[in-house]
C-alpha cells in the first residue's frame, strides 16, 4: 500500500522488494519464501512476484516456461478465488539469489515511478466482479507470454506488472494503465505472428 495519509506506516510493494537483499542471504532462494516476504497479498503479489522474472534476457524458449506459473495465477484471478493456490513443487522451487536480486533491480524503478502518483481510486476496478474482469484479460496476456514468438515478451510482464501492482495499492487507474500495455501486447503479437505467417508462405512458394 503506498504512503498516503490514511496509511503512513505501511511499506509499499517498492519497500518489501527493496529489503530483499537484506532478507535473502543464502546462494538459492525459494518460491515461497519470496511471497512470504510480500505478506498476505493475495494472488496480486504473487503475480508480481511471477511475472518480475520476464523483465530479464531470457532466451526464447526459457522465458515462455518461465512465463507458465503466471498463467496458473491468472487463471484464478479470472474464477474470483480469493486465496493463492499453487503446486508444492512450484512453491518449493529454488533460484539463484543474483537472479532473484537481478529482478528486484528491474522491478523496483517501475514501481517507485507508479508509487509517485497511486492513489485508492477507481474502486469498481478493484472490486471482486472488477478483479474478475480484470482476471480474464490478464489470462490472455500471460498466455501471450507462453509463445515461444521473438519481441513479444517485455510487453505483456510490463503489462501484468502494473496489473499487478495497481491491485496491491488498490488504484484502478494503474490496472487500466495495465490493461492499455496489455492491448499493445496483444497488437504485437498479432503482428509478429502475421509477419512469420507471410515469411512461411513465402518460403513454402
Amino acid at each position: 500500500m503506498a504512503h498516503h495519509w490514511l496509511y503512513p506506516l505501511t511499506p509499499t510493494t517498492a519497500d518489501l522488494v527493496a529489503a530483499f537483499p537484506d532478507i535473502f542471504t543464502d546462494s538459492r532462494v525459494r518460491l515461497v519464501d519470496v511471497l512470504a516476504a510480500l505478506g498476505e497479498r493475495g494472488l496480486a503479489s504473487a503475480l508480481l512476484v511471477l511475472a518480475a522474472p520476464q523483465l530479464l534476457p531470457t532466451p526464447l524458449g526459457l522465458s515462455n516456461i518461465v512465463a507458465v506459473p503466471a498463467v496458473l495465477v491468472t487463471v484464478q484471478m479470472a474464477f474470483g478465488r480469493g486465496t493463492l493456490w499453487l503446486p508444492r513443487w512450484l512453491l518449493n522451487r529454488v533460484f539463484p539469489r543474483e537472479r532473484v536480486l537481478a529482478t528486484c533491480r528491474k522491478l523496483i524503478p517501475i514501481l517507485r515511478a507508479i508509487e509517485i502518483l497511486v492513489q485508492p481510486r477507481l474502486a469498481a476496478v478493484w472490486s471482486s466482479a472488477g478483479v474478475r474482469f480484470v482476471g480474464v484479460f490478464a489470462f490472455a496476456i500471460s498466455l501471450i507470454s507462453v509463445f515461444p514468438l521473438p519481441f513479444s515478451g517485455w510487453l505483456p510482464a510490463i503489462s501484468l506488472i502494473l496489473i499487478a501492482a495497481g491491485l496491491l495499492e488498490r488504484d484502478g487507474l494503474v490496472v487500466i494503465a495495465g490493461v492499455l500495455v496489455g492491448m499493445a501486447a496483444v497488437g504485437v503479437f498479432v503482428g509478429v505472428l502475421a509477419g512469420l505467417v507471410e515469411v512461411g508462405k513465402a518460403v513454402a512458394a
